[in-house]
């Protein structure tokens, strides 16, 4: 008999200590909220690291009890060493104005249920001041002030309106007495590398007694050389010296082509670094040298068909007629959104 009692004793004292590891307590704050407002009701199990527990299921939105409704459900958790704390916060709102009594939750905690204590949780109505709110009398109505601020882009718009009408009107005045709308265009050939040497050549012939300062003359024909050895020869000319130059002309070209080019060369070198002067039949030889040069070296380019120098384009009736019906069809979306915004403004 006694063994009986003594197991009866240890499995009472077992379960006293298993409750004294868990700890179920629970909260609501505030405790008086107005309709519509929000309160916390805090669920909170403090047990031993690992154990499982389960709080009461309520879904977004749903009732508590009625008229008590659950807005959210949230959870964290803490650990503690051995120990870990489990808190379910339930986000609620009343509808009503009235105590509500939120009854005992029951938390299951390793196979065992234990309960909270009951709350009430008092929901007021929003408070009105009878005696501040009272109606009062209509306003006058208030006549806004003249502002030419907003008037400005209207007559804007209207002056673009009536620009592109009186555009309208000149083309279509000229397609009537089928006057040429623009003048003729005129494109230029441009010159071929040789022809612009040529063209080069007989600007210095033409002006060929201006040049009182030799040095000037012979680096101008100098320059003009370099330009045209540089195209034809495909080198860079302009940095070559006249030594380097006399090489690539021995190398690449027949002797008869080359004629007094050399002796011109050297001279131009002594007259430039020198100060070596020269005849004035001798600036006319060495002009000659460069043109024969160039004329023998010639490359010969493939017969096409020249294009006139001069050629005349005259505007389509059709790109004029479809340019007078959009210009009057923006002139009329123009006009309309201006009479529009005036009619606004004017009742405003």
């Amino acid at each position: 008999m006694r063994k009986y009692i003594v197991i009866i004793i240890l499995l009472i004292n077992a379960v006293k200590v298993s409750h004294a590891q868990v700890q179920v307590t629970a909260q609501v704050d505030p405790t008086d909220i107005l309709i519509g407002g929000r309160a916390h009701f805090s669920i909170v199990v403090n047990v031993p690291k690992g154990e499982t527990v389960s709080f009461p299921m309520y879904k977004n939105n749903e009732e508590m009890i009625p008229g008590l409704e659950v807005l959210s459900v949230k959870r964290d958790t803490m650990i503690n060493g051995n120990r870990m704390k489990v808190r379910e916060i339930y986000t609620l709102t009343g509808w009503d104005e009235k105590k509500y009594l939120i009854p005992v939750q029951k938390v299951l905690v390793g196979g065992n249920i234990h309960y909270t204590h009951r709350f009430v949780l008092n929901v007021r109505a929003i408070p009105i001041d009878v005696k501040r709110n009272v109606a009062k009398a209509p306003d006058d109505i208030f006549q806004l002030p003249f502002a030419w601020g907003e008037w400005t882009p209207i007559l804007f718009l209207s002056l673009l309106a009536f620009s592109f009408l009186g555009i309208s009107l000149y083309l279509y005045n000229q397609l009537r007495n089928k006057n040429k709308i623009w003048s003729s265009v005129h494109f230029k050939k441009p010159l071929t590398p040789y022809e612009k040497v040529l063209h080069d050549i007989g600007s210095i012939r033409a002006n060929i007694d201006s040049y009182r300062d030799q040095k000037v003359y012979y680096s101008e024909l100098t320059d003009i050389l370099k330009k045209y050895i540089s195209w034809r020869f495909g080198v860079n000319g302009l940095e070559m010296t006249s030594t380097e130059i006399i090489g690539i002309l021995k190398s690449r070209c027949e002797e008869d082509s080359l004629g007094d080019l050399i002796d011109l060369l050297y001279t131009i070198d002594l007259v430039k670094f020198a100060k070596f002067s020269t005849g004035e039949n001798d600036k006319l030889l060495f002009l000659d040298s460069i043109t024969h040069f160039v004329h023998k070296t010639q490359i010969t380019e493939p017969n096409v068909d020249k294009k006139q120098e001069h050629t005349k384009i005259d505007s389509p009736r059709s790109l004029v007629k479809l340019s007078i019906a959009v210009l009057i069809s923006i002139s009329i979306a123009l006009l309309i959104y201006v009479v529009a915004e005036s009619y606004i403004l004017l009742n405003l």
